[in-house]
């Protein structure tokens, strides 16, 4: 499947559907995805395809080497002929390129958005002659060649900064538009820059050794993914592939005939070459399930020699998952791994587990890698260890018992613990014919790990039958950062006759190890940011949130928060969500198309108005454009800054209420789905209502379900930290991971600014980095 998706694997509707595929015992293989205008770098976490039920693909080189052409400089003292390759999607030549002049570009070495290429050339700049530009990133290959073109260019050379050939980019102009490195260019500009030189390009193509093979392509996406899954799984040749295109349709080989085979690079060359070799596979092991298939090429993918895209770093696991493909030794894998679908769709991290009360798993799968992102275990309080644990089922393919030893390497120790023992080994025998053994992982980060990094080391199983392929298993942990939770509202109650009361609160760290509050009462004259709440998005399931103009009804969702004070005014709104598929996307709707937001008050558990009659109305409201004043649409995530003036005060009182998003769309856009979290922090389930619009429509609100505790929400509010009246017990705090202490809070209503009720907010200072300042809401209230 050489087509990108399946971010959201358990809402996806083709990832559903090449899960139903794999239940029905087919083996999928799908396009990790390539660099584009739309994600023109391939930076961490911008892999497809994160099914756990298909096969990932990486691309890399292969040992046929590189094709290209060779170009040679003419004159006495010219540079040695040199190679040079057709650009990312450029046109593929049928005859040689005759003696042109070279003319070096007048920008040469120049960068940035107006650097070399990027703005037009003067007319006639390079009028038929073989324009040498210098790439810098500034902007696409087909820009600088369009711009070359249109100064009169004949040929377009485009020199990398670096000695790489490029091999991403867009389709170029309708002429040959070539790439080559940057030592070679240097050569090329010291000898020819002063003008009147001429060079030939030789056709037709070759091979040469161009790049190191199994080199992962630089265009080739990378993980990791949020669902602890390592993603790619896997590396196959993806660059220089003799493909065929259909010449009717494409403009990059149109000279070459109706019906051609040009080289092409990407994903999408290396995802048929994994379809093949499970092709090969099952059908010498018409026994083996399509997981099992995938488990074989996991495991015996080659490793040694591996780079990334700069040819010299060994490669990671998520840059090329296990490896590179070889089916020769994937069919002699001694053990494979299955894994149903059943299992695959209740390991769902955005539903409850109804056999666990939890969210779905994704590392409880019995797959052939092993990912945690969170890889952290309580010990006591506030003492942990950098480990955690998987389970893992094999199966082996032998007729005969084999003893496996097991051992672990990279920056990863650990043990196996089989299955109903009690103490760990280092080996195991299975017997053939089918048997199968359980075991678990006990895996550790080695050395010192940097919060938020991964450590990589893998299970290494080595079987005392030599004729059998040692196998092994991919692990990525990391430990997470120090993170302050607890309490974030208290209300102190002052009895009658007193005018002082203290009350306990609760610092957590939910993180890893060591939270340090630096000081439990800070306060200065500088607005923080409050989360009123904060639920997660779970970025797989959701609720319809939208009005739909063109059927005068619609579908909402809503959920709780609660506010503290009198005049509370609400600083920001931000709801994540999804188009369904086929759907229009939000950040491509109309300008003018108008998003609502509205706040309830609470009625006996649910809001009291909804968003299609007015007996009841909201609180507070405020429609706008989608580029209106305050609202901000990112990609589907819909946000409202209230600081804007333009944006009426929420002026909210102590209570409950309910906030509701939802854009203007027609049925034909699709709809906007707002994402469920499985954090919720009040007691109040999450409300749905759908209008008269859709079949069996509600005119209640009524409960979402009890599997989501709430929507994907964050409600934010600015103060000013501590007040005479509020004193911390205790000037500094040591959390340990995954633990948590009491604070204590001192209150004196004497020194209150008025009244009988004060209410303001407790700072802590912490080495949180993504929450420096944690703000607690402290109300106290003189009986």
């Amino acid at each position: 499947f050489s087509i990108s998706g399946g971010a959201n694997p358990w809402t996806d509707t083709t990832s559903l559907a090449f899960l139903s595929a794999a239940n029905a015992g087919i083996f999928v293989a799908a396009a990790g995805g390539n660099t584009s205008t739309t994600v023109p770098v391939a930076l961490p976490g911008t892999v497809n395809h994160n099914e756990p039920w298909v096969t990932t693909v990486a691309a890399g080189y292969h040992t046929g080497g590189s094709l290209g052409f060779l170009s040679t400089v003419d004159g006495a003292g010219a540079p040695a002929p040199f190679n040079v390759k057709p650009a990312p999607g450029g046109y593929q030549i049928s005859a040689s390129v005759p003696s042109t002049e070279i003319k070096v570009s007048p920008n040469y070495a120049v960068s940035g958005a107006s650097g070399d290429g990027c703005v037009a050339y003067p007319a006639g700049t390079f009028s038929g002659k073989i324009a040498l530009v210098q790439y810098f990133g500034g902007c696409g290959t087909a820009t600088m060649a369009t711009n070359a073109v249109a100064a009169g260019a004949a040929v377009v050379l485009i020199a990398n900064t670096v000695d790489v050939y490029l091999n991403s980019g867009a389709v170029q102009p309708v002429i040959p538009v070539f790439v080559t490195t940057a030592t070679s260019a240097a050569a090329l500009v010291a000898y020819a820059g002063g003008g009147g030189k001429t060079a030939s390009i030789a056709y037709p193509a070759y091979r040469f050794l161009g790049a190191i093979p199994d080199e992962t392509a630089d265009f080739s996406l990378l993980g990791p993914n949020p669902y602890n899954l390592i993603k790619p799984d896997v590396q196959a040749p993806g660059v220089n592939i003799i493909a065929a295109f259909n010449s009717a349709v494409s403009t990059t080989v149109a000279p070459l005939g109706a019906a051609s085979a040009a080289p092409d690079d990407g994903t999408s060359m290396a995802t048929p070459h994994t379809a093949g070799a499970g092709a090969l596979l099952a059908g010498m092991h018409p026994d083996w399930t399509p997981m099992e298939v995938k488990s074989a090429l996991m495991m015996t993918a080659k490793e040694t020699g591996l780079v990334k895209p700069n040819g010299t770093t060994a490669s990671d696991f998520f840059d090329r998952g296990s490896g590179s493909i070889h089916v020769d030794l994937a069919t002699k894998s001694g053990l494979v791994m299955n894994e149903t679908g059943a299992n695959m769709t209740a390991a769902n991290p955005g539903k409850t587990n109804a056999a666990t009360g939890k969210p779905g798993d994704p590392t409880s799968l019995n797959l052939a890698s092993m990912q945690n992102s969170s890889c952290i275990t309580s010990t006591g309080p506030n003492t942990s260890t950098n480990s955690c644990s998987f389970t893992r089922t094999v199966r082996s393919t032998q007729i005969d018992s084999v003893k496996w030893t097991a051992s672990f390497a990279g920056n990863v120790t650990g043990s196996i613990t089989l299955d109903g023992a009690t103490t760990s080994t280092t080996s195991f025998t299975i017997g053939g014919h089918g048997s199968t053994q359980k075991f678990a992982i006990n895996a550790a980060a080695s050395g010192a790990l940097v919060a938020g990094t991964y450590a990589f080391g893998e299970l290494v199983l080595t079987p005392s039958n030599t004729a059998l392929t040692t196998l092994h298993l991919p692990i990525a942990l990391s430990v997470p950062a120090p993170t302050i939770g607890g309490n974030v509202a208290i209300v102190i109650d002052i009895p009658n006759g007193s005018t002082t009361a203290t009350a306990t609160l609760n610092v957590a760290n939910t993180g890893g190890p060591t939270l340090n509050v630096t000081n439990t009462n800070f306060g200065d004259a500088v607005p923080h940011v409050y989360p009123v709440l904060n639920q997660v998005s779970q970025a797989s399931n959701g609720f319809y949130s939208v009005y739909f103009t063109n059927a005068g009804g619609g579908a909402y969702a809503a959920d709780d928060f609660q506010v503290y004070g009198t005049g509370v005014n609400l600083s920001k709104i931000s709801a994540p969500g999804f188009v369904p598929s086929g759907g229009t996307a939000l950040s491509a709707l109309p300008t003018s198309q108008m998003i609502r937001f509205r706040i309830y008050a609470d009625n006996a558990g649910a809001p009291a108005g909804d968003p299609e009659h007015t007996a009841v109305p909201p609180v507070w409201s405020y429609s706008a454009a989608r580029n209106g004043a305050g609202v901000t649409v990112t990609g589907n995530t819909i946000a409202l800054n209230l600081t804007n003036a333009a944006v009426p005060p929420t002026n909210l009182s102590t209570g409950r209420y309910w906030v509701e998003v939802n854009p203007e769309e027609t049925t034909a856009q699709g709809g906007w789905v707002q994402f469920v979290s499985n954090s919720t922090r009040f007691g109040n389930p999450p409300r749905s209502w759908a209008g008269p619009v859709f079949t069996g429509g509600d005119s209640t609100w009524d409960l979402l379900s009890t599997d989501y505790p709430g929507f994907a929400l964050r409600i934010e509010q600015t103060g000013t930290c501590g007040g005479a009246w509020l004193t911390a017990g205790t000037p500094t705090l040591t959390i340990g991971a995954l633990s948590s202490t009491a604070l204590s809070l001192s209150v004196d209503s004497t020194l209150f600014p008025s009244g009988t009720t004060a209410s303001g907010f407790l700072c802590l200072q912490s080495n949180d980095a993504a929450t420096p300042t944690q703000l607690v809401r402290v109300v106290a209230i003189q009986h």
